[in-house]
């Protein structure tokens, strides 16, 4: 442990070499165009405004798009005035006095880190700007939701606590809003960048001059390990693009609660071998190992980025995420005692498809009959492949050229019969108007796949071409669901 740490601080002190001074210089400089660009802009249209009310947000002040007729500021904030929402003024925002401060003195230490050249005072310099960048969209969001639930409620127009997007697009009242990173934003992400290439550039020369030294202390990091059920990335995504989609917002939330989720379904097949092993099962020491390091990384990600949401008030989430470890514990012990089935894969895919009613939920902050009805919805989709697959592993098993009719008909019906039940539990659904007629639409592919497939069922199987296959479907279900929401 001690050399371990010795050459910890052996490696802080390296003086770092020039093509690194360059790269951090370079750096430095590429922080000079936030004072004279936009870092964010935020674009709304309507049938009164269709060429857009436009707001640049810079490192030092608000700035609304100007036009001889329009100060666009100017209409904003009395469109504001009707709903209750403060008007968008710049000395309410403390971030326009701190941020030039911050860059300015960034760009002095990374001067200072240039001159002086040790690997530690750059580690510093990475770590720093990264908390700033980080804390500085967080103070952004936090604003802005400031404004749309800080509502006076004696205002003329009553409309429902909003969050303005802070990237991507959402509907308010009339209005269709739009908000990007603007060219300053695209500056300030570069630098830490061109920091890790100055790091990496100088660890190679480090590790070049002491090859010796480092053969038997260097600290290798296993090999990740991801789950090989490539169709499930699909299961994984898919919904959670839906749930966001029926609202038609993307928010800050939605992507932290997508990291989030990619954070634990990732920890799946480590933290089942680790499960297993608890259990009596053998895993050799290499595997342990790798198990308990990717099982820590992946559920500290999905932590670190599911409690900012707990934070902002989204404590339903935990119900979801409640229901999302059930369904892991069942299809864990579906696959220990019976190996791999039907039922463990529903089982996982019912999991997997909560993420449709948790993106609705962080993008609305409800949990209605819709969430419940975008969950239902993704998991009879998804529940399709995995009759439609089984279907198609039990037919590769039978040694047969040719399949008949009979055999078919065997082979198939569980999937014919699946299917037949998801046709009627849509018109149940659609004749209670508890789904839109269109959403129909959504399924139409899978139900003519599936019938096709039964019908054309042969012991041939090409299972790569048949995940590339239902990937493709997935990817249709999704474009569709979300087209038939923008049209409701």
């Amino acid at each position: 442990m001690q050399k371990y740490v010795e050459m910890a601080t052996s490696f802080f002190e390296t003086p770092i070499d020039l093509r690194s001074r360059a790269m951090i210089i370079v750096a430095a400089l590429l922080l000079v165009p936030t004072y004279f660009f936009p870092l964010w802009n935020m674009t709304l249209y309507s049938n009164q405004f269709p060429d857009g009310l436009v707001i640049n947000i810079y490192s030092y002040k608000l700035e609304g798009g100007r036009t001889p007729n329009r100060d666009d500021l100017r209409e904003i904030n009395a469109l504001n005035h009707y709903i209750g929402m403060r008007p968008l003024v710049q000395d309410d925002f403390t971030e326009f006095k701190w941020i030039p401060f911050v860059i300015g003195g960034v760009m002095l230490l990374a001067f200072r880190v240039a001159v002086l050249g040790k690997m530690a005072k750059l580690v510093d310099l990475f770590v720093l700007f990264t908390y700033f960048g980080l804390f500085s969209l967080w103070s952004f969001y936090h604003k802005l939701y400031l404004y749309g639930h800080e509502l006076d409620p004696s205002a003329a127009v009553k409309v429902a606590p909003f969050t303005p997007p802070i990237f991507g697009h959402s509907t308010m009242a009339n209005f269709e809003v739009y908000s990007f990173p603007d060219i300053g934003s695209y500056f300030m992400a570069a630098m830490p960048l061109f920091l890790v290439a100055a790091m990496w550039l100088s660890r190679r020369m480090y590790v070049r001059e002491r090859p010796a030294e480092l053969e038997h202390v260097v600290v290798r990091i296993p090999e990740p390990i991801i789950t090989r059920e490539h169709g499930s990335w699909a299961v994984l995504f898919v919904p959670i693009i839906v749930g966001a989609a029926v609202p038609g917002v993307c928010t800050l939330h939605v992507a932290l609660l997508t990291t989030s989720a990619l954070g634990l379904f990732l920890s799946y097949v480590p933290l089942q071998m680790l499960l297993r092993e608890l259990g009596g099962a053998r895993l050799d020491a290499e595997r342990l190992r790798a198990s308990r390091f990717w099982a820590a990384i992946y559920v500290g990600v999905a932590i670190a980025f599911f409690i900012p949401l707990l934070l902002e008030g989204y404590w339903q989430l935990v119900l979801i995420a409640g229901g999302a470890a059930i369904f892991f514990l069942t299809n864990f012990s579906l696959t220990r005692f019976f190996e791999k089935s039907i039922l463990s894969d529903l089982a996982a895919v019912a999991g997997l498809t909560l993420g449709a009613p948790g993106s609705y939920y962080v993008a609305t902050g409800l949990i209605d009959l819709t969430a419940g009805m975008l969950w239902i919805m993704n998991f009879l989709f998804f529940g399709s492949g995995v009759f439609y697959v089984y279907m198609k592993i039990r037919a590769a098993g039978v040694r047969k050229p040719e399949l008949t009719w009979a055999d078919k008909l065997s082979l198939g019906k569980l999937n014919l019969i699946y299917h037949f039940v998801v046709v009627s539990i849509l018109i149940v659904m659609t004749a209670q108007h508890s789904t839109p007629q269109l959403a129909l639409v959504a399924f139409v592919p899978m139900m003519i796949h599936a019938i096709y497939g039964t019908l054309k069922l042969s012991s041939r199987v090409r299972f790569r071409q048949l995940g590339f296959l239902l990937l493709a479907q997935s990817a249709l279900f999704g474009f569709l669901l979300s087209i038939v929401a923008e049209m409701k």
